[in-house]
């Protein structure tokens, strides 16, 4: 008798038990991450050409993988950094410098490039309003708005024969008055999503109608280019100079669409451009670091973070899983890195986007209760 209820109450005390465990479980890659290529500051080193710079990129990546792994500590001091360096310790005001790193004229540390990029801008706002909601954060979901304001204001552009749209820098990418050029990573439909939920009386809505319209239009065989053109009078293309290959941009595109919750119904809608890529099947040997967007053919070999960048991609159509997951180096692997956290932190169900573009992740709902 004793030793039935003994095990009657370790059987009903085991999932709590398991729960609290997974709770308490550091998100291994993540922790690499943070060790090779975070400063304690809160500052993130791109070393790929030798000067560690910091981009407001990888500020804005690790802001979200640092909310996936309910990694506040961290997250306010990328936050604190990002404001004071790349935003002149003014989020009212400023979108953040694009490229941060070491004068060489002057030895001094400072922007290098005041430009704002806003695929950065769009993945920090969104880590801001869900850093509201998962951790009830009232200033975090304010400095949210006041970027998505200052975004809509200086980063969309009134295309005449399509509308709202993305741009993605301030300055120089319009090609003259009545053409641009653009770029499909910048826009995961997810996130334009979730951003028309909070601000239905702003642009986003229309920006996500366009957005998916962009990839439609521009995805010829299902080859997505790393950068696009349009222009009023012939409409979207390849852009001539920087899109003549699908490469380390676009392998973005192939990832935000197999991360979104299937029931939006943009990801039926975009099915028939994001699955023609032979090159992509889990069958297919080696991945191709460029795939020329005319015609076809494969050229190079892709770094280990494309493949991380395609695990929910190879899963969501193949059912296929890695059998050996690439590992976080400490080396000048900063992109690959961050494929690798967005690919297998998904696959390893981490975090999933909703419908609406909400996000939740494994840690707060096991933390939750």
């Amino acid at each position: 008798m004793w030793r039935m209820l003994v095990t009657v109450i370790a059987l009903s005390l085991s999932p709590v038990a398991s729960a609290a465990d997974e709770c308490r479980k550091p998100w291994f890659m993540w922790s690499e991450f943070k060790r090779n290529y975070i400063q304690a500051d809160g500052r993130v080193i791109d070393d790929f050409e030798g000067k560690a710079i910091t981009t407001s990129e990888g500020q804005a990546y690790a802001l979200f993988f640092s909310l996936v792994a309910n990694d506040k500590e961290q997250f306010d001091k990328i936050y604190r950094w990002t404001v004071n360096n790349l935003m002149r310790g003014d989020a009212k005001t400023y979108l953040p410098a694009w490229k941060w790193g070491k004068d060489e004229q002057s030895g001094t540390w400072m922007p290098l490039d005041y430009n704002s990029a806003s695929d950065a801008d769009i993945w920090i706002a969104y880590s801001l309003f869900q850093a509201g909601e998962i951790w009830k954060s009232a200033p975090y979901r304010k400095a949210a708005f006041q970027l998505l304001t200052n975004m809509a204001r200086r980063e969309l552009v009134d295309m005449p024969g399509v509308g709202w749209m993305l741009l993605p820098a301030p300055y120089g990418y319009a090609l003259n008055s009545s053409s641009w050029r653009l770029n499909p990573s910048y826009m995961p439909i997810q996130v334009l999503r979730y951003f028309s939920k909070v601000n239905p009386d702003g642009p986003w809505g229309e920006l996500t109608t366009n957005a998916i319209q962009l990839l439609q239009s521009s995805a010829h065989h299902g080859v997505v280019p790393d950068w696009v053109s349009y222009s009023a009078a012939k409409g979207y293309a390849s852009d001539p100079d920087m899109g003549r290959f699908s490469s380390y941009e676009s392998i973005r595109v192939y990832l935000w669409w197999a991360m979104m919750d299937q029931a939006d119904p943009a990801f039926k809608l975009l099915q028939p451009q994001m699955s023609e890529i032979s090159q992509f099947r889990p069958d297919s040997g080696r991945l191709p670091e460029k795939i020329s967007t005319q015609g076809g053919a494969s050229e190079g070999v892709a770094p280990d973070g494309f493949i991380g960048a395609l695990a929910p991609y190879r899963w969501v159509l193949y059912k296929h899983k890695d059998a050996q997951v690439p590992k976080i180096v400490p080396t000048n692997q900063y992109y690959s890195s961050v494929l690798k956290l967005f690919g297998y932190g998904w696959v390893d169900g981490r975090f999933q986007f909703h419908r609406d573009g909400s996000l939740s992740t494994k840690v707060s709902k096991l933390c939750s209760n």
